[in-house]
């Protein structure tokens, strides 16, 4: 579960290392698949992404175990997200790391279709 002010780590190759949130987009707290807002805390100069920009972000693993109803618990190490641009363009070329399914059984899945398919694998 994430929440304002959380420093969360990038799991795609877009140059962010680092984003500290600056909202959860339509919820108090967000999990796997919601979007937040946030800020570039640590950064690759080199990349095309700007400091003190506002970026869209998904969750896609979190901290918090999350119990599916066949009854399998899945927990992360760190949270992290992927970050995109002004309007689902995504930011990176390819997804380091495992995807959950809660992501593609949302009704998300039609708008990041392409998305999906640069993660490595789907656990």
């Amino acid at each position: 579960m994430l929440q304002k002010e959380s420093k969360i780590f990038i799991a795609d190759n877009s140059g962010a290392k680092l984003v500290k949130c600056i909202r959860v987009l339509k919820k108090l707290y967000g999990s796997l698949g919601d979007f937040l807002s946030v800020v570039l805390h640590v950064f690759d100069r080199r990349k095309k992404l700007v400091k003190k920009k506002k970026y869209r972000a998904m969750i896609i693993s979190v901290v918090k175990s999350k119990i599916r109803p066949n009854g399998v618990s899945l927990k992360f190490s760190r949270n992290r997200v992927i970050i995109f641009f002004e309007k689902d363009k995504f930011a990176g070329t390819r997804i380091y790391g495992p995807l959950c399914k809660e992501i593609r059984n949302k009704s998300l899945y039609s708008r990041f279709r392409k998305i999906i398919s640069y993660a490595h694998r789907i656990l």
